[in-house]
């Protein structure tokens, strides 16, 4: 008996687990800094659908920014823009994209349109995305709020050039 339990154990231990979870498998993050301290994105994301019917980037504490020109396409197909309803399925939100607005900020909202792996890009504006200190101009913005990815590049590039002693930081993740 002893003997059954300890193979039962070990089969049980080293079987393959197939884990059915959303994958983010990478976002790269283009942004240009406007003249007058508003910011162009444009985030390609690369991802692998295994439940739920939407994908959806976190803005919150968002100040005085401001969102504009928001669009979304699917494996460079053209989304359409309604407004989210975060209730319906997914062959309702297939095709489509939204802003769902929460009490501290919007989601930029886009539905999956199935379970397989696809190349959604993202653009939009945000205005006073720099702002004016006493003695410097800040960009103080989560770029990505807490969520799993294998991996992320941004790049950001301005009207202006930026000196090679510029002063950056970043904060959640380890690495440089």
């Amino acid at each position: 008996m002893k003997k059954i339990f300890v193979l039962s154990l070990l089969l049980i231990m080293f079987a393959p687990m197939v884990v059915l979870a959303d994958t983010i498998n990478n976002v790269t993050m283009k942004i240009y800094v406007n003249e007058d301290g508003s910011a162009e994105f444009t985030e390609t994301w690369n991802v692998l659908a295994n439940s739920g019917s939407e994908w959806y980037k976190q803005l919150y504490n968002l100040g005085n920014m401001e969102i504009s020109d928001y669009s979304v396409t699917m494996d460079g197909k053209k989304m359409k823009y309604k407004d989210w309803d975060v209730n319906e399925g997914l062959s309702e939100k297939s095709g489509y994209y939204g802003i769902n607005q929460v009490h501290d900020g919007i989601e930029l909202c886009f539905g999956k349109g199935d379970y397989k792996e696809h190349n959604f890009t993202l653009k939009y504006k945000l205005s006073n995305f720099i702002f004016n200190t006493d003695d410097s101009q800040i960009v103080y913005f989560t770029l990505f709020p807490k969520n799993s990815m294998k991996s992320f590049s941004v790049e950001m590039s301005s009207y202006y050039e930026f000196p090679d002693d510029i002063d950056v930081w970043g904060y959640g993740y380890k690495g440089y």
